[in-house]
């Protein structure tokens, strides 16, 4: 019985110090009105602006490169305030350290838009006709985002989580150009960079012979292949990576892409 005691006793109290650091947020979700009939997309999927503390300006305040984050099962948009809160903290401590003259300079971290895609928590993971779904979804979304920034566009980075890092590498390859009506490239010859985190990039939960587009789906298992030259990074590739430090790590990569664009 003592023993018994002593054991519960360790295993209530014996608790290792908590070793995650907070990430402080205020966020903003500006919700972008997009023509599902039009592109023939589902009408639960859902088009986002991050906007860190603030919602000024809207779509018409764009101004730095922007990133697309896409959820994974039964995953959300609004995971996307991660990236978007830590992004603006790091931007203001690099300011406040270098002062505003020279953080408006050339050596100041270039700015980030972030956007975010929503799939109504659809599992992916589950069914091949959702993961075509949503990377149609994305195809459509890209050009879309892009033609705020004017006549001249920026490259985009596409982020994503799970399942969506495998949605990425589709619309990152010929899946736009073969599946879509017209035949265009999604945007996807303006993607820059994709960053994966924690995606089952080794084989798929679907069965791709159930899915609507079974060939994208088995492509999605060969090697990175993309229409562009495109900067490829994989994430939280095990137990032990946490997903803050991920996006801690993806973000002074998303900035060097930035700096690579301007």
């Amino acid at each position: 019985m003592v023993v018994c005691i002593a054991a519960f006793g360790a295993a209530l109290w014996d608790v290792a110090a908590n070793s995650c650091a907070m990430t402080y947020m205020w966020p903003n979700y500006l919700a972008v009105p997009v023509p599902h009939a039009a592109w023939g997309t589902r009408p639960s999927y859902s088009l986002y602006l991050y906007r860190e503390g603030r919602s000024d300006g809207g779509v018409d305040g764009v101004r730095g490169l922007p990133v697309l984050f896409i959820p994974g099962n039964a995953g959300s948009g609004k995971q996307v305030r991660s990236l978007g809160a830590q992004a603006d903290t790091d931007l203001a401590e690099q300011a406040g350290q270098s002062g505003s003259a020279a953080g408006a300079g050339a050596g100041a971290a270039p700015e980030l838009d972030f956007w975010a895609v929503d799939f109504d928590e659809e599992l992916s993971a589950l069914s091949g006709g959702d993961l075509a779904a949503q990377a149609r979804f994305v195809c459509k979304s890209i050009p879309f985002v892009l033609s705020k920034y004017g006549a001249a566009p920026p490259g985009l980075i596409v982020v994503g989580h799970s399942m969506g890092g495998i949605v990425a590498r589709l619309v990152a390859s010929q899946f736009c150009r073969a599946y879509d009506v017209g035949g265009q490239d999604g945007g996807a010859s303006r993607i820059v960079a994709v960053f994966t985190i924690a995606t089952p990039h080794t084989g798929l939960p679907v069965v791709a012979g159930r899915c609507r587009v079974s060939r994208a789906c088995v492509s999605a298992l060969s090697p990175f292949r993309f229409l562009a030259p495109t900067l490829a990074r994989s994430l939280a590739r095990s137990r032990s990576h946490s997903l803050r430090s991920s996006f801690s790590h993806a973000l002074p990569l998303l900035r060097l892409c930035a700096r690579g664009r301007g």
